[in-house]
């Protein structure tokens, strides 16, 4: 009763701790418990660019609305959106302070006008007048449709927009007088030079240390390459992979021998049963040094009818290691010419295969053209002069002597297998109805095989996948931190691995691959501390057959902040980048002859040379810079001394030296020089270089990791 009254008359103190602990749980809901999580004004909020706020549900169904039911892999395609939003939105932004847009009238124009858009073409192709029927029936289209075409609209206005802004930009482009003739005075002034170049292997690396004052060095002299516009992570990961057991493969085996039971036994065609049971049945006839050396012999050796198998066939590709089991069944052993002179003419058919009108109809006007030939005595060759509609036309439809690998198989099995010499024939083909005649053959007398395969992959079952599972969750129950997990790794000689640079939106991490698994990893490591292991286990689909093909355990170990990187952050990559300079500021210090054939004596190297050496030229020694200018900077006659260059020590003697001519034609190199310019602003390699500085300089907060 003495606590309860105490409460009572403390109860504003009560009153204030709820306040605090709900306004924490709020704090820490918000910011979704991440390092570097900001208030974002909303829960719903993913991002904001240049101000303007970006919900994600509004986000989401424009997504949806861009991509459909479009194939690819969804964080590919959501981190392309974001992209194609964040710039859409740029230039929006950037349009309004310089009063550049697109009209309705120019919309239209780009639409179906004369100056129509490239995104119509590509999304159109060779049926733009779709696009017109778009726009005279769009009250009437169902909502999802509507949808997709203002999406469509607003990458054909991003794009215009994109482009006014790269002309805007480049019509400012000039090159002043002074860089003219400084371009002139580098391209005209020649040299002729000798040189050694003593490679940095002569150099000792014992006793040259790197301290952080040497690296805090190399990053201040080299900040763009250093500097990070967000947090990024680095993991050790060890993987337990899944492959096929002994009972698997013999199982798999079993599974194939019973399918050629069934198959001896079956009535069903060939080629129904190979589709059935997921088989290749090709009727191309192949010759014996163009199968597979496990059955190519016995092929030539048995009766037609006979199945071969179940037979052992190595992988290939990804699968190389697994293998598959194989039968295949003999349907016919023929020579075969290995070449034939045909010829046709062609009646196309759009989609003949589900368009029976359009098929009827070219059949019909191949049955008259044949009757012509055949009965009212027509010439081949002029009637396919004017009705067919293929590139051999104006040569009578004539093919030439060709192999059988230069047509489509119904083509090919007819010229090939089926025709007799100078007799007319029908044939379908993806392309329409031909009517076809074979002229001549040549044959060597060879004999081929049809033949028909069932095959299965030498997959893991779902017990082994387990099994390695198992161990997998063995494994990370033992190692709960990253100085036990690589005491493990070492204990028992297991393969570690690294990633490093993975930022919070990221799905793709280099060793591992794309997908939901790295997506949670990346989550991961960007909530985690340095040295936590991941109590998860990650687990990887084979993309093809869609077992669990790997399970991942991962490590944090470090964390590089956004921002100019740290001593720490770099050391890796810098550290022998500092001892190759130092390397080379030691081998400068040693030479001191300035005799380059001595020099070259003593290092074993040879004296080279380059006779016409200019500022801006191509040479071999483009890479190095600090060769060029020392160079330049010397006299007839001059040499220089030891020069730390990227990949050795260089010393150069100038042979003779030609001063540069007078700049004559200045209003012509500045065209050239500001055509050099304009031509890498518009460059297709790479993107837009002026909407990357755009994106560069715009306030950007990008929180989609919070949501997905």
């Amino acid at each position: 009763m003495a606590l309860i009254g105490k409460i009572r008359e403390n109860s504003w103190f009560l009153i204030v701790l709820l306040v605090l602990g709900m306004g924490g749980f709020l704090f820490m809901d918000m910011i979704g418990g991440s390092r570097g999580s900001s208030l974002m004004g909303g829960q719903n909020l993913v991002g904001k660019i240049e101000g303007e706020k970006v919900y994600v549900d509004k986000f989401l169904q424009r997504e949806q609305n861009f991509y459909g039911n479009a194939p690819g892999d969804p964080y590919q395609k959501r981190d392309d959106f974001w992209n194609f939003y964040v710039e859409e939105t740029i230039l929006q932004k950037a349009s309004e302070n310089t009063g550049i847009g697109v009209s309705p009238t120019e919309l239209r124009d780009l639409l179906v006008g004369q100056n129509i858009s490239p995104i119509i073409y590509q999304e159109f192709g060779q049926n733009i007048q779709q696009v017109s029927q778009f726009i005279d029936e769009y009250a009437t289209l169902p909502p999802e449709v509507k949808n997709y075409w203002y999406e469509l609209e607003s990458r054909v206005i991003k794009t215009q927009l994109e482009t006014k802004m790269n002309n805007l930009v480049s019509k400012a482009i000039y090159t002043p007088t002074w860089m003219a003739e400084e371009v002139h005075k580098g391209n005209s002034g020649t040299m002729s030079i000798s040189y050694v170049n003593v490679p940095l292997t002569e150099a000792s690396e014992e006793g040259i240390e790197v301290s952080d004052a040497d690296i805090k060095k190399y990053i201040a002299e080299n900040k763009t390459q250093f500097m990070r516009d967000e947090e990024t992570c680095s993991i050790d990961y060890v993987t337990f992979d899944v492959s096929p057991s002994v009972v698997d493969s013999a199982t798999i085996e079993k599974s194939i021998a019973d399918k050629v039971k069934a198959w001896s036994e079956s009535t069903a065609s060939d080629s129904s049963f190979i589709v059935d049971n997921y088989g290749v049945y090709n009727t191309e006839f192949v010759f014996q040094d163009e199968m597979s050396s496990v059955i190519a012999d016995s092929l030539f050796e048995v009766e037609p009818g006979t199945i071969l198998g179940p037979y052992l066939e190595s992988g290939t590709g990804a699968y190389s290691s697994f293998g598959y089991y194989r039968a295949t069944k003999l349907v016919d052993r023929r020579v075969v010419p290995d070449s034939v002179q045909s010829r046709h003419i062609l009646i196309p058919v759009q989609n003949p295969q589900t368009n029976p009108v359009g098929l009827a109809n070219a059949r019909k006007t191949v049955d008259s053209l044949k009757n012509l030939i055949e009965i009212e005595g027509a010439v081949f060759d002029t009637l396919a002069k004017y009705h067919s509609t293929d590139g051999t036309s104006e040569l009578g439809g004539d093919l030439g002597m060709q192999g059988p690998k230069q047509f489509v198989p119904a083509f090919r099995d007819a010229i090939f297998y089926e025709a007799d010499l100078n007799t007319l024939y029908s044939v379908v083909s993806p392309f329409g109805v031909h009517l076809v005649e074979v002229t001549g053959r040549k044959s060597t007398g060879r004999v081929g095989v049809r033949i028909a395969t069932i095959e299965e992959i030498i997959v893991p079952s779902e017990k082994t996948q387990e099994n390695v599972y198992n161990q997998a969750y063995q494994f990370v129950r033992d190692n709960r931190s990253l100085e036990a997990l690589n005491k493990s790794v070492l204990e028992n000689e297991m393969d570690k691995r690294s990633a490093s640079d993975i930022g919070p939106n990221d799905f793709n991490i280099g060793g591992l691959g794309m997908g939901d698994a790295s997506r949670n990893i990346s989550k991961w490591v960007h909530k985690a501390s340095i040295g936590d292991v991941s109590p998860e286990i990650y687990t990887y689909e084979d993309p093809v057959e869609f077992f669990n093909n790997k399970y991942v355990i991962v490590a944090l170990t470090g964390i590089t902040d956004e921002g100019m990187a740290g001593v720490a952050d770099v050391r890796d990559v810098v550290e022998p980048l500092i001892i190759n300079q130092k390397k080379a500021e030691q081998l400068a210090a040693s030479i001191t002859a300035s005799d380059l054939d001595a020099i070259a004596s003593q290092y074993s190297v040879e004296v080279q040379e380059i006779s016409d050496l200019s500022f801006n030229g191509f040479s071999a020694l483009n890479n190095e810079p600090a060769v060029i200018a020392e160079a330049f900077s010397l006299e007839s006659g001059q040499n220089s001394k030891a020069i730390a260059g990227k990949s050795g020590v260089y010393v150069v003697r100038v042979n003779s030296k030609a001063e540069p001519t007078p700049a004559n034609d200045i209003p012509t190199i500045r065209r050239q020089e500001s055509g050099k310019m304009v031509n890498a602003l518009n460059s297709q390699f790479g993107g837009n270089p002026l909407l990357e500085a755009m994106k560069k300089n715009a306030e950007i907060t990008d929180n989609r990791a919070r949501f997905f």
